[in-house]
């Protein structure tokens, strides 16, 4: 085999990694949900539910649809170890010139693309909903990196579950299961607060929340309940996720 160097190894893992689990199938699967949200929930609770803290419901939950989506194609990329332990690509990998490090930067690298391409791709149909978005360099900053954030966390989350697991049906149990969890107890649907202590609790500590309120603030301006505490706690669980996956793949043995 060729020599190459660090940076050349991640691109080709990368580019590996999106062949194995990027496909159109993938994105049309990822576009679904949100789109049967947005069209179906959104404009059918429109008569029920008008304006939510000023806006209409529709772009309200297209915005959240953005936060939900960069979620769940991030959990599913991350859960590409598991299949590259139980097919054997993981000890052919670094049989190869390849290192640990280079492997999980390069699964953080396409878990972080692959969030934004699909959130990408719902926000494209969130502006047509939603004629009062704030577009502008400096919201387009904030959207990318709130989902960056996300990425990162909730991929990390997916390869951390995935390398606790052992079978297909408990990692796709498992996986669904904290979809639904992450997604009905935070911002996505309706705002964080709640007159139930420990549901306003929960969905304030739910790190969907501070994705869903970064996008809405940074996309129409709505505050979440507090931005900037937000923020803060989403880089901290976002970077100690990341660590937490680099260890628990570390620990591999093969």
């Amino acid at each position: 085999m060729g020599n190459y160097s660090a940076p050349s190894n991640v691109v080709r893992l990368a580019r590996r990694n999106f062949r194995a689990s990027l496909d159109r199938e993938f994105l049309v699967i990822q576009l679904v949900l949100p789109l049967f949200f947005i069209f179906v929930a959104g404009f059918g609770y429109t008569l029920i539910i008008p304006r939510v803290e000023g806006i209409s419901y529709e772009t309200f939950l297209a915005t959240g649809a953005v936060a939900m989506t960069v979620m769940s194609s991030s959990m599913l990329s991350g859960t590409m170890i598991w299949f590259d332990r139980h097919f054997g690509m993981f000890e052919q990998i670094l049989m190869g010139p390849f290192t640990r490090l280079q492997y999980v930067i390069s699964v953080a690298l396409t878990i972080v693309l692959t969030g934004i391409m699909s959130s990408a791709l719902v926000f494209l149909v969130s502006i047509l909903v939603s004629p009062g978005l704030i577009l502008n360099a400096r919201s387009i900053l904030e959207l990318f990196g709130s989902l960056i954030l996300g990425s990162l966390f909730f991929g990390g989350f997916g390869i951390v579950v995935s390398l606790r697991v052992k079978s297909s049906e408990a990692l796709a149990a498992t996986m669904n299961l904290m979809f639904f969890v992450f997604t009905f107890l935070s911002s996505v649907f309706y705002p964080s607060y709640s007159k139930y202590l420990v549901l306003r609790l929960i969905f304030q500590i739910n790190p969907l929340t501070y994705v869903a309120d970064l996008v809405r603030n940074s996309l129409v301006g709505i505050p979440g309940f507090d931005i900037p505490l937000e923020l803060g706690a989403l880089v901290v669980e976002s970077f100690l996720l990341v660590y937490l996956a680099s260890l628990a793949i570390d620990r591999i043995e093969l």
